[in-house]
Formats: structure tokens, C-alpha cells, sequence
């Protein structure tokens, strides 16, 4: 298990060459950076080629390590060029490499055996279970969701088996890490593909900037989390100035060496760097984040004045001074890098044979928790006629499945299982094994190995970001029955990937979970405004939000202590079910949210016959 014998490493960002310099000038350990394709922050500068090759040889001359963010879903036809760059880089010397899309992760193990691996924030990973499971799959260390807390943190650290790496200061997302799909979906702009608009940074009627999150600074907690065990400690902000990434690496350093929290002047210097509405939070870390009164908003409503941009400019100008003083980069001697020819060429649309249709075409219903599913409603869909079709099953969420009446109903993991929850989480599983349920639909890595012990069928949902041919191939081998391809995949993405002979669905009616809230904005936003401190157990409560276009995003309580942000519109792509049957589809599935009983039921005669006859709807990325 994860032992804390050697010195606590500083991680520093660089979105560009000279935050680079910045970074290794300030005193950083290890400093993460990316290129010019694959990587979360593809809107930064970023680094050529060349420029990575000089970091990595000036930062090894400085006895400082040098981490490669391959941190996106990569599509089939980009397999090639993403291992192509690893393969380049880790001859290079490159330390490690960040990579959130799990298919990828394993193709790379394959072809560069050698390989130093990191699971991103993006992976939405939380606890040990985890851990063990990415240790299993040739990881060496995990970055934990900025969300986790302490407590969580505390058992982690002991249990696992690889490295721990944590934010502990810089812009944090409302959303769960990896789960946000807000700017994909109204404005095609996908964070999973570095491409992020930042919608929650706007503003929303009634509720003002209820997604907007203060910064986060944990720098008072240094001590503390020096002694939980966490290796390394990661800075955020490839996207920030060369400036702003030496001030707060040279204040952390301090904090680190003396083992010390900060003096009151070192937090105004942060919140003069960069701070929304001049003040941070650590709301998630000390386990705040459901502080809903109006008075007391630890985490969100956060927004830039022009008095936070003015302190910028002037901390910024006098750091230049210090920065001009720097010497320039080490020039790297040209390496001859060998050839790269992997054992084993990925899939691609080019290569791919003519995909195997099932012999049916099958129709999965999903329920969100707080849906209108009923023991009646059920037995409807269970008596519909499904013609040439048949149900493949009705899956419930693991806190509201109903009492076991047939051998199709399934149940749905939450967000995550923390490791403060974990029991909770087992005998939530324990007791839908008891009353008869084989099957589970899993939403995140944090799951696996708890729903594998149970005896349950495993069923990949589109949360795990099942995105090319490698992730089927990958859940494949872990012993799953079946794979829901993501919300993110196009009509010719579908088509072409390979279903290595494993039923593969995808979905298309329903209102796609957007975000997954930490926080309660349900009890906080609109006029469903009430006082609460802790979601309990099983709540059902409903609010909404409105954005500047009049678009209003319903807010689903998940009986779990999360909130779900759901889309504006659902996705329907009913009447396409036969194009994704011919491209080897086995199932469509079906996800209900705040529809009537008699809607669900014309929704569900739609799919069978293959029309489409609701008006307001969107086709996502099934256009």
C-alpha cells in the first residue's frame, strides 16, 4: 500500500513554453503540459513538438520531472497518431503520461510496454476500489476528483495501491470531473475533447452565477495533507499566465518545504493573482459543499469584477520584473528516435470489416431516480408488442429499485461511491441481490470490482465514455455483458466501431445528464428554494435552471446527495434506429426523466415503429 517515504511533489501547469520556464524557476518538482492535439486544455497555447522535446531536457538538467497530458476521448481514426506521440516522447524521456480515455490507455500499454501511465481527474475516479483497479491495468498513480473530501482522501491514501496526485489550488469545475457535458451539448464544444466553452461561468436568471464556482486554495491544509500521504500536489492552470503560474508555485514551494500553512499576506498574493470575486474555497476538501444558506455560499456564484482583473494586471507586472531575469532554455542535442511499430494496429473505419448485425434488435429502458416509473408502468412496457423488436430490459436506479417482479428489470449505480460510502454502496447492492436483480448497469470505474463481487452481470453505461473501438475491446475483456457507446458519438463513429462481438447500444431518446453536481443547487436555485445541509437519503426533489436564452435545464436530486443537471431538450433520434441496427448495433436505449406515464408510453410505440414525433427535441451528436 501507498506509503508517504519520500518528499511531497509540487506539480505545476504549463500551458505554454515560457510558463514552463515559470514553473521550473519557481521550484516545481514536476511540471504537466501538453501538445498541440490530445490533451483537455487544446485552447492554450501549448507546446510544439520541439519546444516539449527542449522542456524535458531542460527540466531533467534541473532534476525536475516532466508529465505529458494525453487526457481526451480519442476517436478510432486518432489511435495511430496518439501512440505515435507516446512512443515519441517516452523516448524522449518524458516521466509520464495523463490519459483519461481508458481504451487508449490499454492500446498504449500494448504497444509501448514501458510506458509510465496517470489516470486523469477526467478517468472520475474516487476511491481505493479504484485505485486497486487502475494498478491492475499497469497504472502507476491516480489524480483524485477535485471533489473528494478529507475524510475520503484519509482512507484512500492508505489503501491504495499507486500514487495519489490532488488539486489543491485553481479553478474547479461544478461538475464532476469528466461528467460535464454542457458545453458539448448546446454548443458543440466538448470538454472531453479539450474543447470547453465554459458555459457554467454564466450567468442564469433568478439564480445568478449558480454554476460558477470560487477557486480553490487549500493551501491552509498543506500540513494536513503532507500527513494523509498524498504524493504529489497539482496547481491548475494550463490556461494562466507565466506569471500567475511562478507566483503560486513559489508560494506553494514555501508551504511545502516548511511544512507549514500560509501567513495572511501569502493569501492575499494568491487572491491578487487570480480569484473570482477576490476569496477561494475549500468547501470540498473539509466536506462544506451542501452549505446552501443564502448567506453562506462556499462553493458557487462566483464571478470575475474588473477590481480582481485590475489586482491581476498589477501583480502581474511586477513578477515580469522577476521572470525577465531568468535564463533562457537548454538546447536539447538532436535524439534519433526508433521507428514505431506496435504489435498490434488499432481498429480504424478503413480497416474495419463489415460489422455483424444481431439477430435482433433489442430496446433497454433507463429511469433517472425521481422519475415517473411505477409498478403499472412497468407492466405496460412489460406487455407492450415489440413487433421485430424485443426489451432487452427496464434498469432502476440502485436507490429507488423497486421489489424484484421480472428477470429483465436491472439496476444503475450512482455517480460515484466514495470511500466514506463504500458500505453504504455494498449493502445498497447487497439488498437488489436479495431481492433478485442479475444485471447492473455501471456508471463509473469506482464501481466495478464492488457490483463483480456481488455476482451481478456487468452493463458499461455511456458515463464511462465508451468512445472508439479500443474501449469496447477494453470493458470486453473486464467481463462485461454489454457497452453503451457515449452521449458524444456521431452516426458514422457508431457505424464504425468495432463491437468485438459484444451487444453494443446507444442512446436515443431521453434529456442527457449534463453535469454531475456536488453541490445541492436543488435546495438553493429557483423557486424551489429551501433550507437543507445534507441531502438525505432517497430525496426526489426537483428545481431547474434558466439560462440567458430562455432555455430551462431541469435539476434532478439523485437520492445519492448529487444533484443531475439534465439537457433542455431530450435527444431523440428514434426514428434511426434501423441505421444504427445496420451499422451493428444490438440495443437503443430509452432514458426517462420528468415524462408523464402516457408520454413514456407513446415514446416507447415511436421506437418500436420507428418514427419521431416530438417537436422540441435535439439530435446531438445522432444528426
Amino acid at each position: 500500500m501507498q506509503k508517504n517515504l519520500k518528499k511531497t511533489e509540487l506539480l505545476a501547469p504549463a500551458g505554454s513554453i515560457e510558463a514552463f520556464r515559470s514553473a521550473v524557476a519557481a521550484g516545481a518538482d514536476a511540471v504537466y503540459m501538453g501538445g498541440g492535439e490530445f490533451n483537455a486544455r487544446i485552447n492554450a497555447k501549448n507546446l510544439t513538438d520541439r519546444e516539449l522535446e527542449s522542456a524535458i531536457y531542460h527540466a531533467h538538467l534541473n532534476g525536475v520531472k516532466v508529465y505529458i497530458t494525453l487526457n481526451t476521448l480519442v476517436r478510432d481514426t486518432e489511435m495511430t497518431k496518439a501512440a505515435e506521440f507516446a512512443h515519441r516522447f517516452t523516448n524522449i524521456g518524458a516521466d509520464a503520461f495523463i490519459v483519461q480515455d481508458f481504451g487508449l490507455a490499454k492500446y498504449l500499454r500494448e504497444v509501448i510496454p514501458d510506458i509510465q501511465l496517470h489516470a486523469s481527474t477526467q478517468m472520475a475516479c474516487h476511491n481505493a476500489e479504484a485505485a486497486v483497479f487502475l494498478a491492475k491495468h499497469g497504472f502507476s498513480r491516480m489524480v483524485v476528483c477535485r471533489e473528494v473530501s478529507r475524510e475520503d482522501l484519509k482512507i484512500l491514501c492508505k489503501k491504495s495501491p499507486v500514487e495519489i496526485e490532488m488539486f489543491v489550488h485553481g479553478a474547479i469545475c461544478m461538475s464532476q470531473s469528466g461528467q460535464c457535458l454542457m458545453s458539448s451539448f448546446i454548443g458543440g464544444r466538448s470538454g472531453n475533447r479539450g474543447e470547453c466553452a465554459q458555459p457554467c461561468r454564466m450567468e442564469y436568471k433568478g439564480d445568478g452565477y449558480a454554476l460558477s464556482m470560487y477557486d480553490m486554495c487549500l493551501a491552509q491544509h498543506i500540513p494536513e495533507i503532507i500527513s494523509l500521504g498524498v504524493s504529489s500536489l497539482k496547481i491548475e492552470g494550463r490556461m494562466k499566465s507565466p506569471e500567475y503560474v511562478y507566483g503560486v508555485t513559489s508560494v506553494y514551494r514555501k508551504l511545502i518545504d516548511c511544512n507549514r500553512p500560509p501567513e495572511k499576506k501569502e493569501i492575499d498574493f494568491l487572491s491578487s493573482l487570480f480569484s473570482r470575486g477576490g476569496r477561494f474555497t475549500d468547501a470540498y476538501y473539509v466536506g462544506n459543499k451542501n452549505s446552501c444558506s443564502a448567506e453562506d455560499l462556499k462553493c458557487w456564484g462566483a464571478r470575475r469584477t474588473e477590481q480582481n482583473k485590475k489586482e491581476t494586471e498589477l501583480t502581474e507586472s511586477k513578477i515580469k520584473r522577476e521572470l525577465s531575469l531568468i535564463s533562457p532554455l537548454s538546447v536539447p542535442p538532436q535524439k534519433e528516435i526508433p521507428q514505431f511499430i506496435p504489435s498490434r494496429q488499432p481498429k480504424t473505419a478503413m480497416s474495419m470489416k463489415k460489422q455483424k448485425k444481431a439477430q435482433k434488435m433489442g430496446i433497454r429502458i433507463c429511469f433517472a431516480h425521481g422519475s415517473r416509473f411505477s409498478d403499472k408502468l412497468c407492466e405496460n412496457i412489460l406487455s407492450e408488442n415489440y413487433e421485430d423488436k424485443y426489451l432487452e430490459g427496464i434498469y432502476f436506479p440502485l436507490v429507488s429499485a423497486p421489489d424484484m417482479k421480472d428477470e429483465r428489470y436491472g439496476i444503475i449505480t450512482p455517480a460515484e461511491a466514495r470511500d466514506t460510502k463504500q458500505s453504504d454502496f455494498c449493502r445498497q447492492l447487497e439488498t437488489a441481490s436479495q431481492k433478485g436483480y442479475k444485471n447492473c448497469l455501471v456508471t463509473n470505474i469506482s464501481h466495478i470490482n464492488s457490483v463483480k463481487s456481488k455476482g451481478f452481470r456487468l452493463h458499461a453505461a455511456p458515463e464511462m465514455n465508451i468512445y472508439n473501438s479500443e474501449s469496447v475491446k477494453a470493458w470486453r475483456e473486464e467481463d462485461f455483458s454489454s457497452v453503451t457507446l457515449s452521449y458524444e458519438n456521431n452516426p458514422a463513429q457508431i457505424r464504425d466501431t468495432d463491437k468485438y462481438k459484444i451487444p453494443c447500444g446507444v442512446t436515443v431518446y431521453g434529456r442527457v445528464p449534463l453535469m454531475v453536481l456536488e453541490s445541492c443547487l436543488v435546495s438553493s436555485t429557483g423557486k424551489n428554494r429551501r433550507s437543507c445541509s445534507q441531502c438525505r437519503a432517497g430525496c426526489t426533489a426537483k428545481g431547474r435552471l434558466t439560462d440567458r436564452t430562455e432555455r430551462v435545464f431541469p435539476l434532478f436530486c439523485d437520492g445519492q446527495g448529487k444533484n443531475i443537471l439534465f439537457n433542455s431538450v431530450p435527444l431523440c433520434a428514434t426514428d434511426k434506429i434501423q441505421l444504427f441496427y445496420s451499422g451493428g448495433v444490438s440495443f437503443a436505449t430509452l432514458y426517462f426523466t420528468d415524462e408523464k406515464p402516457e408520454e413514456i408510453m407513446k415514446i416507447i410505440k415511436q421506437a418500436i415503429k420507428e418514427k419521431n414525433n416530438i417537436k422540441d427535441y435535439t439530435r446531438g451528436y445522432l444528426k
